[in-house]
């Protein structure tokens, strides 16, 4: 494994706004480049420090053409008051850092979980509607552009979500491929949003970019939520509840 240590300087009062492209910007490499994520850290000194680790060294190295994330890169720069450094450069030889796990459930029975780590889950789907499909989860939904990628062997796509997130959503499309629409009017993705006025806001929010709520097959979800439905008639349920497993 090959790791990095970076240093930036921000200016005052632009830490938020620095944390904000930091987020962005890893995420995109992560996704783009297979980097092992990294994490960031505020020194006493008022600097601030990220370890980052990846595959190997090739790796790193070419993480420089990453898409879609020019304007990012520039509003960090706004935030810094020099040039970001990198520190150190280190191949791992040993290896003791616990992975987070789930909680005291799989210390008490770890043979329940299949991993032992918290993941980010992607769910991935192909469309013949790319940049309709964008503006219904990034415009409408309020997801954020997290990375892009064009003629990746044939393929078009974009990563939407938020950095802060166990998950995030691609949407591909591949050259002289069709890819259909949904098989069915109960394909659902469920957003639990118990908070009321944040509900609504979400839903107001799907209204003033023109998607209207549809009757849902399944009844159950009109109760306390609402359903809009994709391009590609795939389904997003608002639902005005919580969910803990």
């Amino acid at each position: 494994m090959f790791c990095v240590i970076y240093q930036w300087k921000v200016k005052p009062g632009k830490e938020e706004e620095f944390r904000d492209t930091w987020r962005t910007i890893t995420e995109a490499i992560f996704h783009q480049h297979g980097s092992l994520g990294s994490r960031l850290h505020r020194n006493d000194d008022g600097t601030w420090l990220a370890y980052a680790q990846w595959p190997d060294r090739q790796h790193w190295e070419s993480h420089s053409d990453t898409l879609g994330i020019d304007l990012t890169r520039s509003k960090q720069s706004e935030c810094l008051s020099e040039d970001v450094k990198v520190l150190q450069t280190l191949t791992m030889t040993d290896d003791l850092l616990k992975s987070l796990p789930f909680g005291d459930a799989l210390e008490k029975a770890p043979e329940a979980h299949f991993i032992d780590a918290i993941p980010k889950l992607r769910v991935a789907r192909p469309t013949d509607h790319f940049e309709e499909v964008i503006r219904f989860y990034r415009d409408g939904l309020g997801l954020r552009e997290l990375g892009r990628f064009e003629n990746h062997d044939g393929f078009d796509g974009v990563m939407l979500g938020d950095p802060n997130s166990l998950y995030h959503l691609e949407f591909t499309r591949c050259r002289g491929h069709a890819a259909g629409t949904a098989p069915t009017q109960d394909n659902l993705l469920v957003f639990y949003l118990p908070d009321q006025k944040q509900w609504q806001s979400a839903v107001q929010r799907m209204q003033n970019y023109g998607y209207q709520p549809v009757p849902s097959f399944n009844p159950y979800w009109d109760h306390r939520g609402h359903t809009f439905e994709d391009p590609d008639g795939y389904r997003v349920v608002l639902q005005n509840a919580s969910w803990s497993a």
